[in-house]
């Protein structure tokens, strides 16, 4: 399982974090956002030494207290001991797939209703 903290997500911009982590993720009632890993397509292990690859990772998202199957699409590079991923949800989704309201602020024309998720991975073998 992974576990990220949304109270830490921080951007540009210390006013737009501070609405976002109380109208839309309120993360005082949802602090964290999880992703259970139940299914690679295309993943050869062991991995090689070193070189690019690219698979499919799907796993069971929650968000908002919402759980939602969700499907990444990944591109990696190992060299040696160092490993790097870029991982893509596809399709994008909306604010209501996870029972979030799509934010809207006086200030600005319009907030698509487009939720693109990368994660990006950077490790070391220890």
């Amino acid at each position: 399982k992974i576990t990220v903290d949304l109270r830490t997500l921080q951007s540009d911009n210390r006013l737009r974090d501070g609405f976002i982590k109380d109208n839309t993720l309120d993360t005082d009632r949802f602090p964290n956002a999880e992703l259970v890993p139940t299914k690679t397509t295309g993943l050869a292990l062991p991995l090689a030494a070193s070189g690019a690859f690219s698979f499919v990772l799907e796993g069971r998202m929650t968000v908002h207290g919402v759980q939602k199957d969700v499907r990444f699409d990944v591109t990696a590079e190992r060299r040696g001991a160092d490993l790097t991923a870029t991982a893509k949800i596809t399709p994008n989704m909306k604010f209501g797939d996870f029972g979030m309201r799509q934010p809207r602020v006086l200030s600005v024309l319009s907030i698509a209703d487009d939720i693109r998720l990368d994660v990006e991975l950077v490790a070391k073998q220890g």
